[in-house]
This record gives C-alpha cells, structure tokens and sequence, in this order.
C-alpha cells in the first residue's frame, strides 16, 4: 500500500489505468526496500535463513546484522516478483471496476 502512495504522490495521473514503466518501478523498489530492511532487522533474530543450493546466499552479512548466513536469494526473488503481480492485478482491478 505504500507503493501505491509513493505511486500518487510522486507521479501525474491518472494512476494504474495502464501499464506505466514509472509506477512498476517505484512499486519495485519499494519492495525491494522494505524486504531489505526487515531482513536487516530480524534474520538472526527471529529467523535464520540456510544456505541450500536452491537458496544460496546472495548478500553477504551486513555490519550491524545478527546473521551470520548473510541474506539469500528466495526471499529476495519472491520481492522483485510480486510487486510485478501485485502492479497486474491492480490495474485489471481498477479497469473493471470502471466497467
């Protein structure tokens, strides 16, 4: 819902009628974002991500960070993919809702 702020607050309308390269990528980097910092904050703490061949670390830890693993690629992937999925589906939402 943030995304969607940022999306309204930063760029001219209308919003999400139609695809509009400006709207995915603020949506993706906030996504980005946000995954970033509660990994900062809580992968060590409440959780611990293991370095598996499917889930192989991609970012090493981070001064400050409690984890020692570092952080790893599914979460990651699962935030460059859903603001994508999310940014489709709202704007299917919207056009048949003005229907």
């Amino acid at each position: 819902m943030v995304g969607i702020w940022l999306c309204i607050k930063f760029l001219p309308g209308p919003h999400f009628t139609r695809f509009n390269t400006r709207e995915l990528l603020i949506m993706e980097v906030w996504g980005i974002f946000q995954e970033l910092l509660v990994e900062y904050l809580f992968n060590g703490r409440v959780w611990v991500y293991e370095d598996l061949s499917w889930n192989p670390v991609i970012i090493p830890p981070l001064p400050g960070s409690a984890t020692t693993v570092g952080y790893t690629f599914i979460p990651q992937a699962v935030w460059v993919v859903a603001p994508l999925i999310f940014y489709i589906l709202l704007i299917k939402l919207k056009n048949a809702h003005k229907e």
